[in-house]
């Protein structure tokens, strides 16, 4: 698949408010490492915030994500904070 083509698939994904992000629990360690990576990179929080949302949000990437959005649009990270 070439990159164009990535890109294009992502976009729809995303715009699908059906597509459902979440992980059957309890989760492995790799998975839960993987699960931040993409939140923190996503983001631009840390990953102890990121962690925090995604457990806020029981590891529902699409549910964290909107979390993190709703406390952006406020200007309100400190429930997330160390």
């Amino acid at each position: 698949m070439t990159h164009a083509a990535a890109k294009y698939v992502f976009l729809f994904q995303v715009n699908n408010k059906s597509l459902s992000f979440k992980f059957d629990l309890p989760l492995d360690d790799e998975t839960r490492k993987s699960i931040t990576d993409i939140f923190t990179k996503l983001t631009g929080l840390n990953v102890e915030q990121s962690v925090r949302c995604l457990e806020e949000k029981e590891w529902d990437l699409k549910l964290a994500l909107e979390y993190f959005m709703k406390l952006l649009k406020l200007d309100n990270f400190e429930c997330i904070r160390s």
